[in-house]
């Protein structure tokens, strides 16, 4: 019995811990979700400025977890085009 006194607590901080750490990052999911879709101009192909300003949004948000984030630029009917690529943890080499 005397080790329940000591496990639960324990426990019940544990928990507590990890349910404060999965609310803020599900707040962080919807801060972010946010400001990606709720701009305007809509973000499509039509609207290169915003689908830019969507892009540096990203990048700079990434590039705060992870010093391996660049730009793959392309082009598509004399348009400019870019996607955001981030490598997380170690590489494979």
């Amino acid at each position: 019995m005397k080790n329940y006194r000591l496990f639960l607590p324990i426990l019940f901080f544990i928990l507590s811990i990890y349910t404060s750490t999965a609310q803020t990052d599900t707040l962080k999911v919807i801060e972010h979700f946010t400001k990606i879709t709720k701009n305007k101009p809509y973000r499509n192909y039509k609207n290169i400025e915003a689908l830019n300003t969507v892009a540096e949004y990203i990048y700079n948000e990434f590039s705060k977890y992870s010093q391996k984030t660049h730009y793959q630029e392309y082009t598509v009917d004399v348009k400019f085009y870019k996607n955001v690529i981030c490598n997380f943890g170690k590489s494979k080499s």
